[in-house]
């Protein structure tokens, strides 16, 4: 369509106008009278200035078609690359797809063999338990005491990389329920009565004056953040207290902001791993002969909760003097209804 206009303009406008100028030139001619060589100049001129212009359209012509067909060699090439990415988008589009497959198959697989795993660990520590508490000598309580730990650690070992897994895969949904937020607390600080007794440390538990008694959030997640965050000041606190500490940040028409700590007495953290305790696989002490076990994960797992939580963790230390690790939620007021009860 683009040269069938430009043929036109080429051939035709130009074509006309100079017609008509040489018209109008021969009418004045006649007109004026003039003699026959000045008719004839005219007529000459009127030749000249037309192939002159006709070779001048004729090379702008050339020129368009040179570069028609060099944008059509561009298009051509551009639509192959469109072409290829699409493709490409396609296969990865599937590629991702198979791994979101992947992954949701491996984190089921893990859950089971979680239950498959911890039903016979459950019973291979309660029968533990049973044994140590009967008519037994002092050596063998102190093996079979060895072995029950032993099963706990492995189980928490376990429980600990499925949760992070799920976390990372957003397996895990949040309930959202009426519970006592003292309740919570103390469960969590009497699952380490036992360490904290064997270490001779002393726990302090401050509850603000403002919180509300009753709140609406997931009691199990929020349990498993306050435990972490006590497992991990137990495990490097070796003398001195572990303060628990729970107050009302602000409060709105909506929702209330609670904010919690747990501080300590222990190593601290140094300035080489502040960047990376939030991160998996990561503990105050880095060294691979470190005293301190676990996977390293209570931190990161703990961190992941609050965050899907729509909250914040945070925290202040020193080596030698302790850590206070610090986070926040927003719950709402909670009624009696309905309670979730421990």
């Amino acid at each position: 369509m683009t040269f069938k206009k430009l043929d036109f303009l080429d051939f035709g406008i130009v074509q006309v106008v100079c017609e008509l100028l040489l018209v109008c030139a021969l009418l004045f001619s006649v007109y004026a009278g003039l003699p026959f060589f000045i008719i004839a100049f005219i007529i000459a001129l009127h030749v000249v200035l037309s192939i002159f212009l006709l070779k001048g359209l004729q090379k702008t012509k050339n020129d368009l078609l040179k570069k028609n067909e060099l944008l059509k060699s561009a298009l051509g090439g551009f639509s192959k690359e469109k072409q290829k990415l699409e493709e490409t988008e396609g296969k990865l589009d599937n590629a991702f797809k198979i791994a979101e497959s992947a992954n949701r198959a491996k984190s089921e697989f893990l859950n089971n063999m979680r239950h498959e795993i911890r039903t016979p660990m459950n019973a291979i520590i309660g029968v533990t338990d049973l044994v140590i508490d009967s008519d037994i000598d002092d050596s063998k309580k102190e093996l079979l005491t060895m072995v029950r730990d032993s099963g706990i650690d492995l189980l928490n070992v376990i429980n600990e990389i499925i949760d992070y897994s799920n976390l990372d895969f957003e397996e895990i949904e949040f309930t959202n329920e009426p519970f006592v937020l003292e309740d919570m607390v103390g469960l969590a600080v009497r699952k380490y009565d036992e360490k904290l007794e064997e270490k001779g440390l002393e726990v302090k538990t401050v509850m603000g004056d403002s919180i509300p008694g009753i709140v609406n959030g997931d009691f199990s997640m929020l349990t498993k953040v306050l435990s972490n965050l006590l497992g991990n000041a137990v495990k490097f606190t070796e003398s001195g207290s572990i303060t628990v500490s729970v107050e009302l940040e602000q409060k709105t028409e909506k929702e209330d902001i609670i904010h919690f700590g747990v501080a300590d007495t222990g190593i601290g953290i140094s300035d080489e791993l502040r960047d990376s305790i939030f991160s998996p696989f990561s503990q105050a002490d880095g060294t691979y002969t470190r005293p301190f076990e676990g996977t390293g994960l209570g931190l990161s797992i703990a961190a992941k909760i609050v965050e899907k939580m729509g909250g914040v963790m945070w925290f202040d230390s020193e080596v030698g003097v302790g850590s206070h690790f610090h986070f926040i939620v927003r719950l709402r007021e909670g009624e009696m209804s309905g309670m979730y009860s421990e």
